[in-house]
Formats: structure tokens, C-alpha cells, sequence
């Protein structure tokens, strides 16, 4: 388990840093891009705000939660793969 607080190194510090910045730029990503389509499609479908609201709130968390799930994957697969490594069957 990973310390916290004040007896973190620096190097641990930097570690979690790159391996949350894939993360939540994955968890935005595909967030923003499950909702809205959800939206355009309701609304271009001529369906009342009501129905369509909740199902593109559901869908943007279920996006989110798979984006920053695969986020987090490509920044600890970084962090352990040295940079002239190839990974084969993942």
C-alpha cells in the first residue's frame, strides 16, 4: 500500500502524479463525449427533457468511471514499462 501524507518522497509524489493525470483526463474525456452524445441523439429524436437527462447522467458516469479506469491502466503501464520496452499480448 502507498504511504500518504508527509512521509511520501518526491519520487512517489511524481509517480502518482503521472499516473492521475491519465486518469482524469480519460475520466473527462470520455464523460463529456458519453453525455453529449446521449443529448444530441435525444434531442434529435424529439424526446421530452425529462427522459433524456437522466439517461445521459447515467451514461456520462458509466463513461467516466470506464475512461478513468483506462486511464489509470495507460499511466501505471508507462510508469512501468521503461521507455525502449515493448509490452506484447495485454
Amino acid at each position: 500500500m502507498a504511504r500518504r501524507g508527509p512521509g511520501r518522497t518526491n519520487e512517489e509524489d511524481e509517480r502518482h502524479r503521472h499516473i492521475r493525470r491519465p486518469a482524469l483526463s480519460g475520466g473527462v474525456t470520455a464523460a463529456a463525449l458519453g453525455t453529449v452524445v446521449i443529448l444530441i441523439e435525444g434531442y434529435t429524436a424529439h424526446l421530452t427533457w425529462w427522459l433524456v437527462l437522466p439517461v445521459a447522467a447515467v451514461s456520462g458516469g458509466c463513461a467516466a468511471w470506464s475512461g478513468a479506469r483506462s486511464g489509470h491502466e495507460d499511466g501505471v503501464r508507462a510508469q512501468a514499462v521503461a521507455p525502449d520496452e515493448i509490452v506484447l499480448g495485454t
